[in-house]
């Protein structure tokens, strides 16, 4: 009988199905230097530590510096750059197929004026294309 019932038991296991897991592989690789370089000739420079789907970083506009905070999800991402200046820059946007970061910003003060941006420095997402 308590065979049977470990029999029993282990086929039910392998049944089972799997429920994944997240892991640091399971997002892009953007931890590194950004160089974003806004539509209107603004260029910020932002040293970025990523962990698992979270990202934060340090750096500067000029004279103005700025700490980021950010997550992202497969490949697209979300983060604000709080300014020195007092404005917080408010980003959406997504790894394109030339495994570059693009997209929209706007001021947290007034989310009607919108830009484009994107990071000059490619990302490692490749998995998401194959």
């Amino acid at each position: 009988m308590y065979k049977l019932t470990s029999l029993i038991f282990a086929s039910l296991i392998c049944l089972t199905p799997a429920v994944a897991q997240p892991t640091d592989a399971s997002f892009c690789q953007i931890g590194g230097t950004w160089t974003i370089v806004h539509a209107n000739g603004a260029v910020a420079e932002m040293d970025v530590i990523q962990k698992a789907n979270k990202f934060t970083g340090l750096g500067a506009e000029g004279r103005n510096t700025g700490k980021l905070t950010g997550f992202i999800d497969a490949t697209e991402v979300e983060f604000e750059i709080e300014w020195s200046n007092g404005h917080t820059g408010q980003y959406q946007g997504r790894v394109n197929r030339r495994q570059r970061f693009a997209g929209t910003n706007n001021d947290k003060a007034d989310p009607t004026q919108q830009q484009l941006w994107f990071v000059k420095q490619r990302k490692f997402c490749s998995e998401a294309f194959d």
